[in-house]
């Protein structure tokens, strides 16, 4: 590979451009930060500031990600200054509903339309009534109102009154109540059967609401609201929050998308995890009326994430008092060891708590709060006895017990002996500091090979609580507001992937606080705007458990990149990983917070809603990170992974000096949306969302590379890296995206006009916000140092002859610049990911109780990021992967020649991927004590790499062909059915007392889940193309498929025929395996409860609970060894959760 100057690598822009600065100075993040009071002064100062260049701590100016002329300049600011003071003050953007819509047709006995008959929607819980006419086409709708159970009647000037009750709304849908009034006085009342709507004809988004019920009564391992997303079609990959805490937040692939790629909002708020966009928390179960997800073609009024649309509604009071008390508890003692565990893991677990809501002043002001506590003691197991350790021989360097071809070797051909016995590496070659580090690990016992079951304590404490007013002011205004709090402590020994008990783990303190404030103005009876500030913020800090095993202990003189010290991290292929992972001691903020509004305008057929947001989101982080430093041992030296460690011979060795940021992002958006009812039965969905897409900006050590470019901050730097002031070079790095426009159109239409049967469409583009661990990515030198070098010589002084960087000294009057440090960046001109999104569903309602949905659902996603090392080093047959060997042979090298390029990490928007997939759904309303929803999907997700870019990592097999590693998705599952269901046993009449109390007032319920398995790779484990980057894969030379009839022992032991692979052959790079060539075993499970509901007095009961998850104890087996030169290379050594069985007692009033 070679650079010529005219070629583009990563921005190749003019020297003259030129631009100014923009930085908002805010406070730290803190919990007690007082965002609202600061907003209006902070963004005022950040708009008089936009233009005016701000000089760094070197005296040089920097720039901005506005290099336009200076009346465009002003121009764009003068824009978000608009939509900022509009947000502020008058109320004109878009807001996230927590509400759903009544919509209806007024007609008389021969369905000639009535206009101007009025209609009343009143909430049977509080009693708010609502009021609207309908138009001259008979036609009505309430665009804004809380999800519950409504009653809603109809009355016209010479005609009777009818009455519908019962009519259940949900959050994001319209429910339908049509009327065909009599002529005279009469009144008619109609009790509608309670439930969702199972025919929508009215909108062409897809997805689905999980209503109250469905949340308290279902299985819910954990109490894990979240975990019933994956009852919806479309939903894979799902990854829990852990218990307690929230690192890193809840995510999970909605129709092809990436896991991060989804938005969450808490009763309208943004609850969205800013690192790698997860959900944040949420309330208990019972403190939730419902939620939606929306999973394709959703309304203009939703951005910034393509994936799907997370709506959690917090419960309300009502004019009467209801509440629970409750206690869930678990023991081991209950549960089924895990199928390769000789023990049960010993646990003892509580959650407990409380709710309460009723009236404050009737028909007029309510509220409702909780409290939850969890509590978790429990030694966990953090390796089985799968691990692979040394035995005590191996650990002295003997491996001559293994197989010849398995023994470690100087040369190919050629293996290591010491005093005449093969495959023995002699004392005095071992690496010291290895030897240290063996004292930690646990041997494996030498006649089984098997390693001793490790267990440390990994307690929990955690506290949630929520409070909830809801008020109606005069006739006018409906204010609520909610304020969410949770905090909890956690021990965790696998913290970081470490396997390893006594040498490392970690401690995590976790908090959040959620606030959320709406005003629903009724302007008039076909005018209401919802405004809603609101306000977010996570704060983790991870603290060691252990406060040994630094390399200074270990007998190491590598020198500290950051403090604190930590145990290094270590990773040996095929064996095992220790250490807190790569992250390390953190201390992070996350903040958002500001202002959403919708307009809804009812305009003849027309339902009009257009508005807005403004969001500003805060990130501060101060970290450990690499520096400490980790070693990775792959088997390149000697053909054998853990022979490699003994000698001190890493393939890898990346360090730095730790991660410390301050960062901040505006994230102004404009939408208008338009349901056209065209005709009694045809709907037309027209919507366009505006939005910008600025990248996080508040620091000035941001860097990328530019092909023969010198840097005019930093003159002295070598040529081609430049850094934030340069010219070309925004901060953030990423220019800001103004032109991302989104249009949205579908169809709904009543095919024979009678509500039970419609067909609806959709098209939408959806654009995709950058997670801030991809922006935090492109610090550079001089700021930063991240050093990865090849080929260690030993852990004692691993950089060797070319001495150690570290401690790294940030001076920028005089900087110094190290060679071989890893570079990244991403293209300043690079625009922001995007997804089209199509469906077509058919619906269709059966009786009073059954609907039937079958969808084509399909995507095309483009321009998401793939990490790729523009400067691979060229494949040269039996060249050094040392430090010096590995550089010499890459493409780029600048001026000064003292100066030596390493890795140069591109974030490339050059990522692909398609979805097409068959979903059907079967639901039953919750009639006659029996309720259903079943799924069925058909699909197919491809895609280039599943995960945006992290840590630098680089994931592709060749560096210089994406569409190698164009395949399966890691998430796609082919075929899904899951189903969940709930039955009330019937009274029983007879029988007497036994009749009455005992087998009488059962409830069961259960979700059953049957799935293939998930596809994985086959790696070679060494390095073919000589890169030091350890993602070769082999050649595939037979067939790798198995009978699928053996028996399980069978298919543990060899789930692939592994003769199928062989490395490649001496001067060939890459092998022609595929990426996730093969596919995992599938999954069978059934969780399932029990409740006996004891009557108390009136309306209050005793509820006593059994819970199964796993009821019948499937063993689900984790996907198999794909490393080629793992000695567990085809073999099973994992499996999901043996039965468990959770017991709680519930007073209900």
């Amino acid at each position: 590979m070679s650079i010529d100057k005219n070629e583009k690598a990563f921005v190749n822009l003019p020297s003259n451009v030129t631009g100014s600065s923009s930085y908002a100075q805010f406070p730290a993040a803190s919990p007690t930060s007082r965002p609202f009071s600061d907003l209006a002064s902070s963004l005022t100062s950040y708009l008089n500031r936009m233009g005016t260049p701000a000089a760094s701590p070197s005296g040089d100016t920097m720039l901005s990600g506005n290099t336009t002329s200076p009346r465009k300049q002003w121009s764009l600011r003068s824009l978000l200054a608009l939509i900022a003071l509009a947000v502020m003050f008058t109320g004109t953007v878009f807001a996230q509903t927590t509400t759903g819509s009544i919509f209806g047709t007024v007609t008389d006995q021969s369905d000639g339309v009535i206009g101007r008959s009025t209609i009343t929607a009143t909430d049977m819980k509080t009693g708010i009534s609502r009021t609207t006419q309908s138009n001259d086409s008979g036609n009505y709708s309430f665009p804004s109102v809380p999800a519950g159970d409504y009653t809603v009647s109809a009355q016209a000037q010479g005609f009777g009154t009818e009455t519908q009750k019962g009519l259940h709304v949900d959050v994001n849908q319209s429910a339908n109540a049509t009327f065909r009034l009599s002529i005279g006085s009469t009144t008619e009342s109609v009790t509608v059967t309670s439930g969702s709507t199972l025919v929508d004809t009215r909108e062409s988004q897809l997805g689905e609401t999980v209503d109250q019920k469905r949340i308290e009564d279902l299985p819910l391992n954990g109490r894990d609201v979240y975990s019933l997303v994956q009852l919806i079609p479309g939903v894979t990959s799902y990854s829990a929050q852990s218990a307690g805490g929230n690192q890193y937040g809840t995510t999970f692939s909605v129709n092809g998308t990436r896991t991060n790629q989804d938005s969450f909002y808490l009763d309208g708020a943004f609850d969205t995890s800013l690192f790698i966009t997860g959900g944040n928390l949420i309330p208990n179960p019972d403190a939730l009326q419902e939620f939606r997800l929306l999973t394709n073609n959703f309304d203009a009024e939703y951005g910034r994430f393509p994936g799907g649309v997370v709506n959690v509604i917090t419960r309300s009071g009502g004019n009467a008092f209801h509440g629970s008390v409750y206690d869930y508890f678990r023991n081991s003692a209950l549960n089924l060891k895990n199928y390769f565990n000789t023990t049960i893991t010993p646990l003892k677990q509580n959650q407990f708590g409380a709710t309460i809501g009723g009236p404050i002043l009737h028909d007029k002001a309510f509220f409702f709060g909780s409290y939850e506590g969890l509590r978790i003691v429990t030694p966990t197991i953090i390796a089985s006895n799968s691990l692979i350790t040394p035995t005590p021989a191996e650990a002295r360097g003997d491996f001559s017990a293994l197989s010849p071809s398995q023994q470690p070797m100087i040369s190919p051909g050629v293996p290591y002996s010491c005093n005449g016995v093969q495959g023995v590496i002699c004392p005095n070659l071992l690496d010291p500091v290895s030897q240290n580090i063996l004292k930690s690990v646990p041997l494996a016992d030498p006649n089984t090979g098997l390693t001793p079951q490790q267990s440390a304590s990994g307690n929990t404490t955690a506290n949630q609580y929520l409070a909830r007013i809801d008020y109606q002011l005069g006739s006018k205004h409906q204010l609520s507001g909610t304020f969410f709090q949770s905090r909890s402590n956690n021990t965790n020994p696998n913290q970081g992937g470490n396997q390893i008990l006594s040498y490392s783990g970690g401690m995590s303190t976790d908090n959040q606080t959620n606030i959320a404030i709406s005003d629903v103005w009724t302007i008039s009876a076909n005018k209401l705007n919802t405004f809603r500030p609101f306000y977010t913020l996570n704060h983790l800090n991870l603290t060691n458990l252990y406060s040994g095993n630094t390399w200074s202990d270990l007998g190491s003189q590598v020198g500290l990149g950051a403090l604190p010290a930590t145990q290094p991290q270590i990773a040996i292929n095929g064996y095992w990983t220790m250490g807190m992972g790569s992250g390390g001691p953190d201390d992070l903020h996350q903040q958002s917070f500001g202002a959403e509004d919708t307009f809804d305008w009812s305009l003849g057929n027309h339902s009009v809603k257009f508005g807005g947001s403004y969001f500003w989101n805060r990130y501060a982080e101060q970290g450990e990170y690499l520096g400490t430093g980790e070693a990775t041992f792959t088997g390149f030296a000697t053909g054998n992974a853990l022979s490699d460690f003994l000698l001190g011979r890493a393939n890898t060795f990346r360090q730095n000096n730790g991660a410390s940021h301050s960062l901040h992002n505006p994230a102004p958006a404009l939408f208008a949306q338009d349901d056209w009812r065209i005709t009694h039965r045809l709907t037309l969905d027209l919507g366009v969302r505006w939005e910008v897409f600025a990248p996080f900006v508040g620091q000035k050590n941001f860097g990328t590379f530019v092909p023969f470019e010198q840097s005019t901050r930093f003159p002295s730097a070598p040529l081609g890296l430049l850094t934030v002031g340069d010219p070309g070079v925004p901060d953030g790095i990423v220019k800001t995206q103004w032109k991302a426009f989104s249009p949205r159109v579908g169809f709904a239409y009543d095919v024979f006009g009678s509500g039970l049967t419609s067909l609806r469409g959709g098209y939408g583009i959806f654009y995709a916000s950058r997670a801030v661990s991809l922006t935090t990515n492109p610090e550079q030198q001089p700021f930063i140092l991240d050093n990865t070098i090849g080929d260690t010589p030993n852990l004692v002084t691993p950089y060797g002859p070319n001495g150690d960087p570290f401690p790294y000294v940030v001076n920028l009057q005089n900087p110094t610049f190290h060679s071989g440090g890893t570079l990244s960046g991403i293209p300043p001109n690079a625009s922001s990911p995007y997804v089209q999104e199509y469906n077509l569903t058919l619906e269709q309602q059966f009786g009073q109780a059954w609907g039937l949905r079958v969808a084509y659902v399909g995507s095309l996603s483009r321009k998401f990021y793939v990490s790729r090392d523009e400067n691979e080093p060229a494949y040269v047959p039996g060249a050094s992967v040392s430090t010096d060997g590995l550089n010499a042979r890459r493409p780029y090298q600048p001026t000064p020649s003292s100066y030596v390029f390493g890795a140069i990490v591109e974030n490339d928007p050059a990522g692909n991927a398609t979805y097409n997939a068959l979903q059907a759904t079967l639901t039953r309303r919750f009639t006659h004590g029996f309720s259903l929803l079943a799924s069925y999907v058909w699909s197919k997700s491809i895609d280039i790499t599943s995960v945006d870019p992290s840590n630098i990592t680089l994931t592709l097999s060749n560096q210089n062909d994406i569409s190698a590693d164009r395949a399966r998705s890691d998430y796609d599952v082919p075929q899904r059915f899951v189903a969940s269901y709930l039955w009330s046993t019937p009274t029983v009449h007879r029988y007497g007392i036994i009749g009455k109390d005992i087998l009488s007032n059962w409830q069961l319920n259960g979700i059953t889940t049957l799935s293939t398995g998930s596809p994985f790779t086959i790696t070679s484990g060494v390095d073919s193309n000589l890169d030091s980057v350890l993602t070769d894969r082999p050649n595939t030379v037979g067939n790798p498929l198995l009978d699928g009839g053996r028996s399980r022992t069978a298919k543990i032991h060899q789930f692939f025929n592994t003769t199928a692979f062989a490395q490649v052959p001496a001067n060939v790079p890459y092998g022609n395996t595929r990426r996730n060539s093969l596919v995992g075993p599938g999954t069978i499970n059934t969780d399932f409860s029990a409740f006996k509901n004891i009557p108390v007095f009136k309306e209050s009961f005793l509820q006593f609970r059994a819970e199964f998850f796993n009821l019948f104890n499937n063993v689900n087996l984790t996907n198999p060894n794909g490393t080629l030169t793992s000695p567990l290379f085809g073999q099973i050594s994992g499996s999901a959760n043996a039965r468990i069985i959770q017991f709680a007692l519930k007073y209900n009033f």
